[in-house]
């Protein structure tokens, strides 16, 4: 599972938003009069001032306060620890240890207090492969949110909603005052409010909090009587009635002629977050028992946040579901990223179209700085 965005509550803005963009560098993406948002690697972190008008079970009439974690690279936690403390961040100790160790998660952790008494973890998974090879630490090894933290007077029955919701397990283990729902590349921490969160004196408290997940599943519910909205990615296939979104088609495809020519003859489907279209991919039926990705796409303001990811995994299973034998792709000789997305998805090169960019687009076309000229063919057999 991985965590999108969440959106979380403070009654000051300024004294976090020098905090998040200054002290630990984390690109600030949206700004506005009540609201910011930074960028935490694959993740954003939103915070709006206030609370919401219709919140009313948050445990007290206290400031909101919350708890959550960023993966960070797994090689890096003694130079993360240093580079806190070179900004004047002030640690906060666990039983007398600055760095917190976890057999059973494999994992080592450091914990310090934001501006609004947010207690904010560093989290280094070693069982994540994201290890980084360059020197001391920067904004740059924050890789995602991997935790949010929800407070709740009874964790096993939000628990069991959580995990049919959303169809993930307990990570590892949980009992009726600590359960954390998801894998390590994100976590729902379910809390009894008759603990503190570590690192902190802090009770576990009930705040209004938004968080974004990215799974197959579809919808946003609220979650038993907490404030809790969990919103989730979800797909469907585009009507016959509903006009083609080329606004995103186009993103992947610059030539709308060659858009035209294909979409008519498959299948687009359409994912949406938060009730926003952020992605499409078409599905094109090419040889008997063949389906090829012609196109796929996300919206440039939710890039970075696993959805590209997403979109193939629920292509893989469309064109599985359907009884095809086997899924293609192409994609460009300078899309890195895209080759390296496809390839850790389990497609595999099969061949290259030489020139095809040239003899198929009349307008040179540059990425990566490179000229784009050939066609890289991909393959995923799915039986």
């Amino acid at each position: 599972m991985r965590i999108a965005r969440i959106k979380l509550y403070a009654l000051e803005l300024e004294p976090l938003r020098r905090f998040y963009r200054d002290t630990l560098e984390l690109p600030l993406c949206e700004d506005g009069e009540g609201s910011f948002t930074v960028r935490a690697g694959q993740s954003l972190l939103t915070f709006d001032q206030g609370l919401p008008d219709s919140d009313s079970s948050s445990s007290s009439d206290e400031p909101p306060y919350y708890h959550f974690a960023f993966n960070i690279s797994e090689n890096k936690i003694a130079e993360a620890v240093e580079w806190l403390e070179r900004k004047g961040v002030a640690i906060s100790p666990v039983n007398g240890r600055t760095v917190v160790r976890s057999e059973s998660w494999d994992s080592d952790s450091v914990y310090f207090i934001d501006p609004a008494g947010n207690i904010v973890e560093f989290i280094a998974r070693h069982r994540l492969s994201n290890r980084a090879d360059t020197p001391g630490f920067s904004a740059e090894n924050v890789v995602n949110i991997s935790e949010i933290g929800c407070g709740t007077d009874d964790v096993n029955e939000l628990s069991l909603l959580l995990r049919k919701r959303l169809r993930e397990s307990v990570y590892l283990e949980g009992d009726e005052l600590f359960t954390p729902i998801g894998d390590e590349e994100g976590l729902v921490i379910l809390s009894s409010l008759r603990r503190n969160w570590l690192g902190s004196n802090k009770p576990v408290r009930i705040f209004p909090m938004e968080i974004t997940v990215l799974t197959g599943e579809t919808g946003e519910s609220q979650v038993l009587r907490f404030p809790y909205p969990v919103r989730t990615l979800s797909f469907r296939k585009k009507t016959n009635e509903e006009a083609f979104p080329y606004d995103l088609l186009l993103l992947a495809d610059p030539s709308r002629e060659m858009v035209d020519d294909y979409v008519g003859r498959g299948d687009c489907y359409l994912a949406y977050a938060d009730g926003e279209l952020v992605g499409e991919f078409v599905l094109v039926a090419t040889h008997p028992r063949t389906i090829e990705i012609v196109n796929i796409a996300v919206r440039e303001s939710w890039q970075g946040q696993g959805i590209g990811k997403a979109l193939v995994l629920k292509a893989i299973e469309t064109a599985r579901a359907s009884g095809a034998a086997a899924l293609e792709i192409g994609t460009a000789n300078s899309s890195f990223d895209q080759l390296r997305l496809y390839q850790s998805c389990g497609f595999r090169i099969v061949g290259v179209d030489a020139d095809f960019f040239v003899r198929h687009y009349p307008e040179p076309i540059y990425e990566n700085g490179l000229r784009v000229t050939d066609m890289v063919r991909l393959r995923i057999e799915l039986r």
